[in-house]
């Protein structure tokens, strides 16, 4: 459900880049931008450019699978300038976030978990959350970390405090979590998410076929492949946030939901991190 839910984030993210700031009976105004704050431009370069509309680049920080107290950032788009703090930390615990099938991030957070945030005073963070899971220390603390790392690239906080069912986390300082820069490991290069094929409501097969990376890229060579090793034929583009290779498939009906399609791909990041690979996934449908 998490990948699900991130690309019905791309496509609302499409359709804000295309219309946002479009006004009836005036001429259009040319204020497109993506607004990169220092966290995301020394993880991921410089944000991708847009024709149209609004964007807001920052990123969020996930404990790794073999070190559950390191963390590495992964990217977080944002549409609206107000309550940016509250929208980074909802998108953490909601599932719009997405990881690769080999990524060595993971995300800590139980399905219930709901956060309540306290004020924010003297930059110092209060967050109250709220769970039914039975969660070990390791994964209390991986949580919490993730949450302060996370809000301390904002400049109003410096400190984090955290309370999970009205106990402070134990290993907190008595002060809150502030940012630690030991705790943070350098970005994996690019990878795929997801093949995602899009319906329109009373379609019987997909408009798009929809290859996800996991952050913006140049790509360099690609290809989609049926089972049997021949070309997926079609129209291919890239997205308007370079985030995925978009196909308008010749023959739609060929490609259901779970149909397994092989995919090659040679991508490059905004900071020159590029990966090169194999792999075969099954189509997941997504309905507009």
């Amino acid at each position: 459900m998490r990948r699900l839910w991130l690309v019905f984030g791309f496509v609302g993210l499409w359709a804000c880049l295309v219309l946002t700031g479009c006004q009836e009976n005036k001429p259009p105004v040319n204020r497109a931008f993506v607004e990169a704050n220092p966290a995301y431009l020394k993880n991921f370069g410089d944000p991708p450019e847009v024709k149209k509309g609004r964007g807001y680049a920052r990123v969020g920080y996930l404990p790794l699978r073999t070190a559950p107290d390191r963390f590495s950032a992964v990217p977080l788009y944002l549409f609206t300038a107000e309550n940016q703090l509250e929208q980074m930390l909802q998108r953490l615990l909601s599932d719009e976030i997405a990881l690769p099938p080999q990524s060595p991030l993971y995300l800590p957070f139980p399905a219930d978990l709901q956060m309540k945030f306290g004020p924010l005073a003297q930059k110092t963070l209060e967050l109250d959350l709220t769970t039914d899971s039975a969660l070990d220390p390791a994964t209390r603390e991986a949580v919490a970390l993730s949450l302060a790392e996370t809000a301390a690239q904002l400049p109003e906080v410096e400190r984090v405090k955290i309370r999970i069912n009205g106990q402070r986390v134990p290993q907190m300082p008595e002060e809150g979590y502030g940012h630690r820069a030991q705790r943070l490991v350098a970005v994996q290069p690019p990878s795929i998410l997801m093949i995602a094929g899009m319906w329109e409501p009373g379609e019987r097969a997909p408009g798009e076929l929809m290859v996800n990376f996991d952050r913006p890229v140049e790509v360099n060579s690609f290809g989609l492949f049926e089972a049997d090793g021949s070309k997926v034929e079609g129209d291919y583009f890239t997205s308007a946030f370079q985030m995925a290779v978009v196909v308008h498939p010749t023959q739609a009906e060929k490609y259901q939901d779970g149909v397994k399609l092989k995919v090659e791909w040679d991508v490059t990041d905004k900071l020159g991190r590029s990966n090169a690979g194999k792999t075969t996934l099954a189509l997941q449908r997504v309905d507009h």
